[in-house]
């Protein structure tokens, strides 16, 4: 049975952490092998754009280059969902490697990542095979900012676990950017899997974000821009900003990665 619209799910982990899982449905029949997935990290402040994104230019694909796809946004629907999504999208980190927090605040908790990604992928991703016609080997991972940081982690980490990447303005410095370290390991690992097996990497920033965010992504981007089996386009928006850049370059990436 098909679903259309919108439906609304609140999914609790193993861990006893409730989520609130938004998913769009296109309303035309799937192709024969069924929908792409785009996963939506942030998705209280995402989902809906991306949705509105989406459906308008899949009116005329064929001009635009963006198709439909199931969408599927991850979030919390609480107050403390900042806490919260800082926790799922961290690894754990020396507080003395953080730079202040712009309020002044206290980080909270750190150092979810892994957990969470078993949630997506043995709790979360299952339950979207079964309802909806998914195309496995058709998925893409959103995230910005420390969602960012977890899309590039999973990308390095399993990249067999989505076939696109889309990191915008990722916190590549988290940690006295720690993920840059991994980054040669990642590179052997990455390019002796199977030939025909690329991956797509969006990558974005604002020119007028903060120079510890966007240095970072910087030297990643150099770092990976020849990598085998990775097909990587980077974009820096000269005017924009950590909020700004997300509506600017979503048309360009979701083009790129389907």
């Amino acid at each position: 049975m098909l679903h259309t619209e919108i439906q609304q799910w609140t999914l609790q982990s193993k861990t006893k952490q409730d989520y609130v899982i938004s998913i769009h449905m296109p309303e035309s029949p799937p192709p024969s092998a069924g929908f792409g997935v785009l996963y939506v990290l942030d998705g209280d402040a995402y989902f809906q754009l991306i949705k509105e994104v989406i459906r308008l230019q899949a009116k005329r694909s064929a001009k635009t280059g963006v198709s439909e796809v199931i969408i599927v946004g991850i979030g919390y629907g609480a107050k403390d969902f900042h806490s919260r999504r800082v926790f799922d999208f961290t690894p754990p980190a020396v507080s003395d490697h953080l730079p202040l927090r712009p309020d002044g605040s206290a980080w909270p908790d750190t150092g979810g990542a892994e957990q969470f990604n078993v949630f997506i992928e043995n709790e979360l991703k299952p339950a979207i095979y079964k309802e909806f016609p998914v195309n496995r080997d058709n998925q893409t991972l959103f995230g910005h900012s420390l969602g960012g940081l977890f899309t590039l982690m999973t990308m390095m980490n399993n990249p067999s676990s989505y076939q696109a990447y889309f990191a915008c303005s990722p916190s590549i410095w988290w940690n006295g950017e720690a993920l840059m370290q991994e980054v040669p390991a990642f590179t052997e690992r990455f390019e002796q899997r199977q030939k025909n097996s690329d991956t797509r990497l969006f990558l974005a920033a604002g020119g007028d974000e903060k120079e510890h965010l966007l240095g970072a992504v910087r030297k990643y981007y150099e770092k990976i821009k020849e990598m085998k089996q990775l097909s990587v386009i980077y974009k820096e928006i000269e005017g924009e900003n950590h909020a700004s850049i997300i509506p600017t370059v979503l048309s360009n990436g979701l083009r790129f990665l389907q």
